[in-house]
């Protein structure tokens, strides 16, 4: 008969076994949730302590960084795996109900606002390292399913909302999405690809008028960050919008306009002759270029002012001149020329942000929800967060700056 016996091998060594278990040590040790620990800890009291909370936050932290989904899955694989049963700590392998009320815990108002709070000191901690984070930052909502028939009369997830995208296709089509559930606003530093603030809302909630609480609030929990560039799609276009990040972000609002008609045609409701995107019409019929901001004007020049001395609309060697007051019209001379090459290098920033949905959604299965009720998916929402700024605390401390984004693997 023969006996398989495993070396005696070093700590060191036996995390190296698995990059996961890596991978999970490092986020574990980047977040800071002993004040939430402590405080269940303590409601607990002198009840019997079989399934510790310590325990079960490290095995949830564990399924993300594994990229599970199910509470059977990863009761399976804290079945089947010692060593994430070490480093978690698990003396019992907890069941079902065991998660369904630590979660329940956890959603509550208080214990959220404790969540929180270990996602934005994990922020702080990255803009110790990253002093220029948060100066541009781009906003965007992502569809978040909820765990329920969507096709039953009665919904058993009351709280949830039908949700309803649409993508135009480069063929001209456009692309329909519908979901029942929930959206998830980011707030994403778009040099580094970090969230730096989020909200869960329902899918039934108009996204654009929650930009100013959600950059409110990231700015109310980092006093010294200061934004330079907001940057949305087409679904944040609005006065309110630009005026909010015009005067109190201090910032530019590189929102994507909605258009009601072609960018070429003469707009009749602005203040002066341009097109619906602000670019002001020469009295010779040309459509102006953009020489810079001055102050709380943005300044504009006849186009035929090289060709000719000055040009055929002004006896002046410089030509004609526009000056248009940003506080005539936010949203349509929102601090910089739409149609200038600045405003397009800063809006193709904002495809950041959907490099962070898609990281999410398919290394931590941010999409695949097995719970209901907006205060679990908001729970299940931040512990993927958690697990990407966890991660990338993990590399800053060991200067590994080109690993900072990486959620899939983690260097050794």
């Amino acid at each position: 008969m023969h006996v398989i016996q495993r070396s005696l091998l070093s700590y060191e060594h036996f995390l190296c076994e698995g990059d996961d278990n890596l991978r999970l040590v490092r986020v574990l040790d980047s977040l800071d949730a002993d004040p939430l620990i402590g405080k269940l800890d303590k409601q607990r009291d002198r009840r019997r302590n079989w399934y510790p909370n310590r325990m079960l936050w490290n095995t949830l932290i564990a399924a993300k960084v594994y990229g599970i989904a199910k509470v059977s899955e990863l009761i399976r694989e804290l079945s089947r795996n010692p060593a994430l049963r070490d480093i978690c700590g698990v003396k019992r392998i907890p069941k079902a109900h065991h998660y369904s009320r630590f979660l329940g815990k956890l959603a509550k108002p208080e214990n959220q606002e404790l969540l929180l709070e270990i996602f934005h000191k994990a922020v702080e901690e990255l803009r110790k390292f990253l002093p220029d984070l948060g100066e541009s930052v781009a906003v965007d909502g992502t569809s978040v399913s909820s765990y329920c028939n969507r096709f039953a009369k009665e919904k058993s997830d009351k709280e949830a909302g039908w949700g309803v995208r649409r993508k135009r296709l480069e063929d001209g089509s456009e692309e329909i999405k519908r979901w029942y559930g929930y959206s998830l606003m980011l707030a994403v530093d778009t040099k580094y690809e970090l969230p730096i603030g989020f909200e869960v809302i329902p899918a039934n909630t108009n996204e654009s008028p929650r930009l100013p609480a959600l950059l409110r609030e990231v700015m109310r929990r980092h006093a010294d960050m200061k934004a330079r560039y907001v940057l949305g799609d087409a679904g944040f276009d609005s006065k309110r919008n630009c005026r909010f990040v015009l005067g109190e972000l201090k910032a530019l609002p590189i929102i994507k306009m909605r258009l009601t008609q072609d960018k070429d045609k003469e707009f009749s409701g602005a203040i002066c002759r341009c097109n619906e995107l602000g670019t002001p019409v020469c009295s010779c019929g040309q459509f102006m270029t953009y020489a810079g901001r001055d102050g709380k004007y943005l300044k504009f020049r006849c186009p035929k002012h090289k060709e000719i001395r000055g040009g055929p609309c002004s006896d002046s060697a410089y030509g004609r001149v526009l000056k248009i007051a940003i506080s005539e019209d936010e949203r349509r001379w929102p601090g910089l020329a739409r149609q200038s090459k600045k405003f397009a290098r800063l809006y193709r920033r904002r495809t950041a942000v959907e490099r962070v949905n898609s990281r999410l959604k398919e290394h931590l299965r941010l999409d695949e929800q097995y719970v209901r009720g907006i205060g679990k998916i908001t729970v299940n929402a931040t512990f993927s967060l958690l697990v990407m700024v966890g991660a990338a605390v993990a590399m800053a401390r060991k200067e590994r700056w080109k690993d900072m984004r990486r959620v899939v693997r983690l260097a050794a």
